[in-house]
């Protein structure tokens, strides 16, 4: 086995998959941006009141969870330690939306990720 073949294709498959992850991230970064200037999540986590009374949880909770959802769990955790940390959040409304993330944190966005990877894949193989 050929160890400098085996790490330039093992380097360069590497590159093309964090370049493809870039390409995904960094537009998804920007839309959050936007979508937290206009207000947007706010708006979306209000609708999601009605659904935080079901599991008793205060409506401060939705807007942590609704960016857990769709951004991921480590831009999540930033929204749940700033509501623990301004009070909006007990122990038990912080344990119940960690249970939810970590069982669900990757229904959106992980899928979202797989597919444009999967499609970038097609293109550049029927490309080829």
């Amino acid at each position: 086995m050929d160890w400098l073949e085996f790490l330039q294709v093992a380097l360069t498959g590497s590159l093309k998959s964090v370049f493809k992850m870039a390409l995904i991230i960094i537009p998804l970064m920007l839309l959050m941006e936007i979508a937290k200037d206009m207000n947007l999540l706010e708006r979306a986590a209000k609708g999601l009141e009605p659904v935080m009374r079901i599991y008793r949880l205060p409506k401060e909770g939705a807007f942590p969870i609704l960016v857990g959802l769709t951004f991921g769990l480590s831009y999540g955790a930033g929204f749940i330690i700033d509501s623990a940390k301004n009070g909006y959040l007990n122990w038990r409304d912080l344990f119940l939306i960690n249970i939810f993330l970590v069982l669900f944190h990757s229904v959106f966005e992980d899928t979202g990720l797989f597919i444009a990877i999967g499609l970038m894949e097609q293109l550049s193989y029927w490309g080829d």
